[in-house]
């Protein structure tokens, strides 16, 4: 997908060529508290740590964005972290099951697991998605802001207070 999202954004060859070397017979090992592990080998995804990750990751995302229709405020990016939003639970499982399927598609995946929703209706029952319930919570931290499930401001007020004082 890497190779595919550079031709698509008409980098010069010459430029893949030498990305592709950085990523060819790539290893690496694991230090933990107990020792160093042995060498293996990296084949998928970008290099961690590396500063052309990044840009790497964004010219994926950007080809995978094309195939995406919605756009903002109901879908934010920011790093690897999606966020989508809609007026109905119905339509919110389907907009997450087309962004699953979609990063499926170039190769990536949803962490269904990580998947959380928040909802303004207290009444309102479970979300899925593939059959698997999603996690609800009550409160929600994207881009440092607060966004709470009873739309009250008094958290964000706090947290903002609080990230001043901790400056």
């Amino acid at each position: 997908m890497i190779w595919h999202a550079f031709r698509a954004h008409n980098i010069p060859e010459e430029l893949v060529t030498w990305v592709k070397i950085l990523y060819q017979n790539t290893t690496s090992k694991v230090k933990t508290t107990a020792g160093i592990s042995d060498s293996f080998p990296i084949t998928i995804g970008v290099h961690q740590g590396s500063v052309l990750s990044p840009l790497l990751f964004i010219l994926v995302m950007n080809c995978i964005l094309k195939g995406n229709p919605q756009p903002a405020p109901w879908t934010l990016l920011h790093a690897d972290d999606i966020m989508v939003a809609d007026q109905s639970k119905s339509s919110l499982e389907i907009k997450v099951q087309s962004w699953k399927n979609l990063l499926q598609k170039y190769g990536l995946g949803l962490n269904i697991k990580k998947t959380e929703f928040l909802s303004t209706d207290s009444t309102e029952g479970p979300t899925h998605i593939d059959g698997i319930k999603l996690k609800k919570c009550e409160d929600f931290k994207y881009l440092r802001s607060i966004i709470s499930s009873n739309v009250e401001l008094a958290k964000e007020i706090n947290n903002r207070i609080s990230s001043c004082w901790n400056k």
